[in-house]
């Protein structure tokens, strides 16, 4: 059964080691008893999510660990195939605009570095599922109602496989570049973002 999009749920810093923001709301798309499909979150509360994947510290340690407003353009890796970084600067588009995309394989992690940025999230269709041609790429396209999310520096968003359909770059207000990062963090196919052991 397809998950249907939640509410966006206030967690609390009781229980974050002090680290948490408690003024922040984390935004989660997904059923709360297999895991979210997708996660807004601040930077700062990364470790939280460890738990999803063993990529994930490695992944936020880059984060944590770059210049990324100086960083060059283009691709890094962090664990070879496994888990890169791409610094890309894009232009933003009208959310009228926007196409939702689907992953398979990667986890998306994505951040603004200089700017705002809106997404619009989706829980994908069946049909998207079972007619999806994938043609050994690791994203498909498609149209559905989406509601939106806006990511600021210092926050992030997670996306997770067959789950966390998202239409990324765009922008509530007039056309703008931004500087942005995607992490891209392996997962297996059942969407729960777990590494296989193979």
């Amino acid at each position: 059964m397809m998950m249907k999009v939640m509410a966006v749920l206030l967690l609390l810093a009781a229980g974050c080691g002090g680290v948490c923001k408690s003024d922040k709301p984390v935004t989660t798309v997904g059923r709360a008893d297999d895991g979210a499909a997708v996660v807004h979150d601040w930077i700062e509360n990364a470790s939280r999510h460890f738990g999803r994947n063993r990529l994930l510290r490695q992944a936020f340690d880059f984060i944590r660990t770059h210049d990324l407003a100086n960083l060059p353009i283009g691709r890094y890796e962090i664990a070879g195939d496994d888990c890169y970084a791409l610094v890309q600067e894009l232009d933003l588009k009208p959310v009228s605009e926007g196409r939702l995309e689907l992953h398979r394989d990667y986890i998306d992690i994505q951040m603004p570095v200089d700017g705002t940025e809106t997404f619009g999230l989706a829980t994908p269709p069946p049909r998207v599922l079972s007619e999806a041609k994938w043609d050994g790429r690791d994203i498909v396209f498609f149209d559905a109602p989406m509601k939106t999310v806006t990511v600021k520096p210092g926050e992030f968003i997670m996306l997770f496989p067959l789950r966390g359909a998202h239409a990324p770059c765009l922008t509530d207000g007039p056309a703008r570049r931004i500087r942005k990062l995607v992490i891209k963090v392996r997962a297996d196919n059942s969407g729960t973002g777990t590494v296989n052991a193979n």
